[in-house]
């Protein structure tokens, strides 16, 4: 079984409480600590409203795009990456995208297992105020089995699908590509009716300009996830 869990706005709700213990757990030069907790102290968010500007504290929030924004993400991550997981237990993530991989020999072991694994989860964004959407979560079987077994979040079952897409790639339950290759037809059909517009077989682009195209859209989408 694979289980997305999707964080809602895990940069805007980052806490700096979360941020500033997770420097202190790490080995590094105190003054490089201490720079970085700089960053987060004394943060203030003003509005120009009628009556005048109006401030407040700022306690939680990440831009992204910032030069530290992935630095403190990841610190505060790390945590729940590096808990001790069951041997048929793998939690996979990239930036603020967490994925479960679980396996068992039956249907009921498998609930059982994937329950723990999200309870155990759940502690972790309890602990850092962090929210995760059943609505864009999901699961998918991987398995001869007819039906897999339905996991909860918060009481709330998670969806059960038969794809769903991570990092740009389609994943499918047969593990065949096959959803995934139907998308990148359906994208490069597109591409292809959008090229045709600004250049036929003796008029619009040149030759030489619709192959650099070519290879630089159309055989970068073909070839995203390849090695996958």
């Amino acid at each position: 079984m694979v289980i997305f869990l999707d964080l809602q706005g895990a940069f805007d709700h980052l806490q700096y409480n979360s941020i500033s213990n997770s420097l202190d757990e790490i080995n590094f030069p105190s003054h490089t600590i201490e720079t970085l907790k700089d960053v987060l102290t004394d943060r203030k968010v003003t509005i120009q409203t009628a009556q005048g500007p109006v401030s407040w504290s700022q306690q939680q929030g990440c831009a992204q795009g910032s030069c530290a924004c992935p630095t403190f993400w990841n610190l505060v991550a790390n945590e729940i990456i590096c808990e001790e997981w069951q041997r048929n237990v793998h939690l996979q993530a990239f930036g603020d995208d967490f994925i479960f991989v679980i396996s068992e020999p039956t249907g009921p072991k498998l609930k059982a297992t994937a329950q723990a694994a999200l309870t155990k989860f759940q502690h972790w964004t309890d602990k850092h105020q962090l929210k995760v959407s059943t609505e864009k979560s999901t699961t998918i079987l991987i398995s001869r089995l007819i039906s897999g077994p339905r996991v909860k979040w918060d009481n709330q079952i998670i969806k059960t699908s038969t794809s769903f897409k991570y990092l740009g790639v389609i994943i499918d339950n047969k593990l065949n590509w096959a959803d995934h290759l139907i998308n990148m037809k359906t994208k490069l059909t597109h591409l292809h009716q959008k090229i045709t517009r600004i250049a036929g077989t003796n008029w619009g682009l040149n030759k030489d300009l619709r192959r650099k195209l070519n290879k630089k859209m159309a055989e970068r989408m073909i070839l995203h996830g390849a090695a996958a």
